[in-house]
Formats: structure tokens, C-alpha cells, sequence
């Protein structure tokens, strides 16, 4: 398991809006869940090589073991498609009490695979550390959302942020006293825009997008 620095966040924690006139505070997100909605999917893109393409459900780099799996919120193919080098995102956690910002940078793109950086930044940008590299493949980016089927509740939802307001399908995944929340907007294949992991109630750690796309 690689650091929390890294674009596998996701691997590592386990793997809105108010239609009202209330605003969200800094840092704060509202959200409206709207069940089972009917919601437009969005378009996929399509895939620049046709064998990559035609190949997708072979390679989705799924362990033998790894079980029934629920819907993913993007094929590679798709996330391979929407980041294109430069790509940045930055996003704010909350955990322990503390709040940190990390900005993503992708800094090399291929059809097979990535190269990434992850800087710690301060509120306003500014570097409070040195960046980590980082690189995989499309698949392996994917893969970091293959949630078990038998545990994973998927809704549509539609949340606020600072940074905006987005589509999003939510995908709610239980295990024992554990229960993590992730926002995936439907036009932006990548990362959720927001995630929150609750243990017993509590809430032990917070992620959203602040800027990036």
C-alpha cells in the first residue's frame, strides 16, 4: 500500500446541495441524495485505441480473488481519456482535527499508464513540502474503486461544494462498524470530489476537491 500522498488514497482508506438558499461554509459540503432517481449517465468517451478499447473488460487489472465487485464510477478507458498531462486537482482532508491540502499533478501520459506528483500546499497554493512521484496504469486507477458488490449502495446525489456544484453518483460501502461515503461526478472521470470514512459514528477523515476537474 503506497502512502496516503499518492493518487491511491483510495486503495488506502479501504479499500449537494442544499436546493435552498443556505450557502455552504468554507470547507463545508451540503448534499441532496436522490435515491433512485433516474439521472443521466454521463457520455463515456470513447477510446483513442481501438485494440486498448476492445481489450477493456480483459484488462481491467482485477485480481482472481477479488469477488463480485459493484459497478464502477469509470472504466480506465474513461479516466485514461479525461486526464490528459497537466491535469491537476487539489483537494483539502480533514482528519485528527487537522486540515491539509495536497495538489495532484499528472505530469506524463501515455495509453498504458501515468506519471503523477503529489505536493502538500498550503490554503492558498503555495508548496509546504516536497513532491512525491508516483506511477501506474489506467487500470490500477480504476481499480481503486472496486467496492464489493454485497457491500456497496449506489444513489445519485447532487452536491455543494466551495469549489462548486456537481452530479454525482454516491457510493455508500459498510464493512463491520466502517462506513465510507464517496462522491463521483459524473462529468469528471477520476477521483471522487468528495469522500468521508466514519468509523462507529464518528467521522475520521474528510477529502474534497478544492480546485481542478
Amino acid at each position: 500500500m503506497r502512502p496516503m500522498r499518492h493518487l491511491s488514497i483510495l486503495a488506502c482508506l479501504g479499500l449537494l446541495v442544499g436546493c435552498g438558499s443556505a450557502s455552504a461554509e468554507p470547507g463545508e459540503a451540503t448534499e441532496t441524495t436522490t435515491g433512485d432517481e433516474t439521472m443521466d449517465e454521463p457520455t463515456a468517451s470513447e477510446a483513442t485505441d481501438a485494440d486498448t478499447s476492445d481489450a477493456a473488460d480483459a484488462d481491467r487489472a482485477v485480481p482472481e480473488d477479488e469477488g463480485p465487485i459493484a459497478e464502477v464510477p469509470f472504466p480506465w478507458t474513461e479516466i485514461r481519456d479525461a486526464t490528459p498531462a497537466g491535469r491537476t486537482l487539489v483537494f483539502q482532508f480533514r482528519e485528527g482535527g487537522r486540515v491539509r491540502y495536497e495538489r495532484w499533478v499528472f505530469t506524463d501520459v501515455s495509453p498504458e499508464g501515468y506519471r503523477s506528483t503529489s505536493t502538500p500546499v498550503d490554503e492558498n497554493g503555495a508548496p509546504t513540502g516536497e513532491p512525491e512521484e508516483d506511477a501506474g496504469t489506467w487500470q490500477q486507477l480504476e481499480h481503486h474503486a472496486h467496492f464489493p458488490a454485497d457491500a456497496t449502495e449506489i444513489t445519485n446525489a447532487v452536491l455543494t461544494l466551495p469549489s462548486g456544484r456537481y452530479r454525482c453518483r454516491l457510493y455508500t460501502v459498510t464493512a463491520g462498524d466502517a462506513v465510507q461515503r464517496f462522491w463521483f461526478a459524473t462529468d469528471q472521470a477520476g477521483p471522487p470530489v468528495r469522500m468521508v470514512r466514519e468509523v462507529r459514528g464518528e467521522t475520521v477523515i474528510e477529502m474534497q476537491i478544492v480546485s481542478g476537474s
